[in-house]
């Protein structure tokens, strides 16, 4: 979902706290990365979408002026945290929020993948949780399951796939990933031991160029 953010961003580490645990089939058939707090994930700048408070999804975006200022603002903020490599999504927002880091920080994106672009959330994309609502009521629908989009299990798939590629090539590296809110969400849960294909159980929302370090 999308957030309006123009408030400074820290680093945040993930710690696990004590919560009802989970069904076991909601982890059986994940694997476990250990990257000891050396992978960073956040959420690119702000775009317009996000300023008005409608859903992107797979819409590819760019960011806006003050996008670019908080993907500045982040950058400056990275220096002290040595990192290694930089990843991005494939979506035009993650690679310019990446690119303005990047050169902040002399250093090339070392890749892009598809498998961390933002959830398709079908025929809601463009809209605001309210018109989302009304259409979800007329079709009989689940705003958490998108009509003509991915499905969460669909979207943790591909994420959990692209977390074990980065594991596989860069675990020993302080690795910066930019990507996007739901991805976001599903990482988070994942680390946290929550249902990451559940998304209402995660009450992390990460705003614009929110960075948590896992």
């Amino acid at each position: 979902m999308s957030k309006h953010n123009t408030t400074k961003t820290c680093v945040h580490t993930c710690r696990s706290v004590k919560k009802k645990k989970p069904e076991a089939s909601h982890r059986i058939h994940y694997p476990v990365y250990n990257f000891d707090r050396r992978l960073f994930v956040c959420r690119h700048g702000e775009t317009d979408l996000n300023r008005q408070s409608r859903i992107q999804g797979s819409l590819d975006i760019p960011l806006n002026a003050n996008g670019a200022k908080q993907a500045q603002r982040l950058a400056e903020q990275l220096k002290s945290h040595n990192i290694d490599i930089i990843v991005s999504s494939s979506m035009r927002r993650a690679v310019q929020t990446a690119k303005i880091i990047s050169t902040e920080l002399d250093l090339d994106i070392s890749e892009i993948l598809d498998e961390f672009s933002e959830k398709d959330f079908g025929i809601f994309e463009g809209k605001t949780i309210e018109e989302c609502m009304h259409i979800s009521k007329q079709t009989d629908g689940n705003i958490n399951e998108y009509p003509t989009g991915e499905t969460n299990h669909q979207v943790t798939e591909r994420v959990l796939k692209g977390l074990g590629y980065l594991y596989e090539k860069y675990a020993h590296k302080k690795t910066l990933l930019v990507c996007h809110g739901v991805i976001m969400k599903v990482i988070y849960s994942y680390f946290n031991v929550l249902d990451p294909t559940d998304l209402n159980s995660c009450k992390f929302e990460p705003r614009n160029c929110t960075i948590i370090r896992f």
